[in-house]
């Protein structure tokens, strides 16, 4: 049974809390999923994405649980398609699995903006479509570097403007854990960084996991950086690397990046070809408890 929650009256229309954790359909699409599971085992790339993402938040890996999170990857309407359909589907799938952990049942316009927020590339595209002209941000550039303070200040400002977000960034995963997300945007010189910040908390808020998905770009280039910093006892013990740069001196940049982070080089590991477009939460989930 669905018990319908009005935890905000402008939020009415994005979400509501569902009791108990049978499986909720939340979307009405003449799609019919798959049977993830066998899917994944046949070389499904989204089915395997889900079965990932419904471990990494220790969702029971069920039939109606994950068809119900491979409907929703398909159910968007407003969002960009073409050549991004298979970023786009997992991005939704990923919002999907982390609004089932948290007990929340999304419509297609809420669950847009989750998936908006964790992947910087939508991010960006969802700021370019306002209405409002973007021309005065640009033309807010800063020489020197953005410090901490001021990414924290971006980050707030976001998820303080989008409720949803910020109601969605405060409630518990069934687990215990946390999962948030923090996206961002600005401009230094002639590029855009778009950024999403998503961290995995513990029962008593200590990180235990950190991803910085990076889209930096400009009018004749595009660049993908990914940052996954896994810690214990609040310091850093492993950090991976995903970007799309060749010919880069390897060694040299793992000894920087080492030093930067006062861990051993042989705990950083870089990789230019990731397999996965959310490699955080679909390689990370095998560390994470699952609730069967």
């Amino acid at each position: 049974m669905i018990e319908k929650i009005n935890l905000q009256k402008n939020l009415s229309d994005n979400i509501k809390t569902v009791s108990g954790s049978k499986a909720v359909k939340i979307i009405k699409s003449n799609i019919l999923a798959s049977v993830p599971v066998k899917a994944a085992a046949a070389g499904d790339r989204l089915s395997s994405s889900i079965v990932s993402f419904a471990r990494f938040f220790s969702l029971p890996l069920k039939q109606e649980t994950l068809s119900l999170i491979r409907r929703q990857a398909f159910s968007a309407v407003s969002l960009p398609k073409g050549d991004d359909i298979s970023k786009l589907r997992q991005a939704l799938s990923l919002a999907a699995a982390a609004a089932e952990s948290k007990g929340t049942e999304l419509s297609v316009k809420g669950l847009e903006a989750y998936a908006q927020a964790i992947d910087p590339d939508l991010q960006k595209r969802r700021r370019q479509n306002r209405e409002k002209n973007n021309q005065e941000e640009k033309n807010i550039q800063k020489d020197e570097d953005i410090t901490a303070a001021e990414l924290k200040k971006m980050a707030n400002e976001y998820s303080g403007n989008v409720k949803l977000l910020d109601l969605l960034n405060k409630l518990p995963g069934k687990n215990g854990r946390r999962w948030i997300v923090l996206p961002f945007n600005f401009f230094d010189k002639d590029r855009e960084y778009a950024v999403s910040m998503r961290i995995l908390l513990e029962n008593d808020n200590r990180a235990i996991c950190m991803a910085l998905d990076i889209s930096i770009e400009n009018e004749i280039s595009k660049e993908k950086l990914l940052f996954i910093v896994e810690t214990a006892a609040e310091k850093p013990m492993k950090v991976s690397v995903h970007f799309d740069k060749k010919g880069f001196k390897e060694a040299q940049f793992k000894k920087e990046l080492a030093e930067a982070l006062e861990i051993p080089p042989e705990s950083v590991f870089v990789k230019t070809e990731p397999e996965e477009y959310f490699p955080c939460e679909a390689e990370q989930s095998s560390s994470i408890d699952e609730v069967m």
